[in-house]
């Protein structure tokens, strides 16, 4: 019987899990213990000698040059965001925001929030508000 040691990224912050996808998810975390909360510039080629493939590996290196060659990470300090979280982001434009609320346990008000973080706006725009008055679904 073999045991798996891959880590679930489910709870991850979204950033960290698109990068998981691309690098794999120990090469990620290991990434992520190493510049966590600093600005990291990928190089646009993959240069073995880098200090990032110390960290990471040749193979996630060119992997992460591959997607992210010339630009800048910014990876989150956290690694874990709140669960619910990550399921209501999955969950956006699935339905209502009130569906979406009675599916998950939390409260609209919530929903919204995180949605409008999701979209980079801090406001609820006027549909959002009008929204309270709409038929329940």
């Amino acid at each position: 019987m073999t045991i798996d040691l891959t880590p679930d990224t489910t709870a991850w912050r979204r950033s960290l899990r698109e990068l998981a996808r691309v690098i794999g998810p120990k090469a990620a975390m290991a990434l992520h213990e190493a510049v966590k909360g600093v600005e990291t510039p990928v190089p646009k080629r993959a240069d073995p000698q880098h200090p990032l493939v110390g960290i990471i590996g040749y193979e996630a290196f060119q992997a992460l040059v591959g997607a992210y060659g010339g630009q800048r990470l910014d990876l989150p300090r956290g690694i874990d965001q709140d669960v619910k979280k990550v399921a209501i982001m999955d969950a956006a434009g699935t339905g209502s925001k009130r569906a979406i609320a009675l599916r998950l346990g939390v409260s609209q008000r919530y929903v919204r929030r995180v949605t409008n973080e999701l979209a980079g706006d801090d406001s609820a725009p006027q549909s959002e508000i009008l929204d309270l008055f709409s038929p329940l679904r």
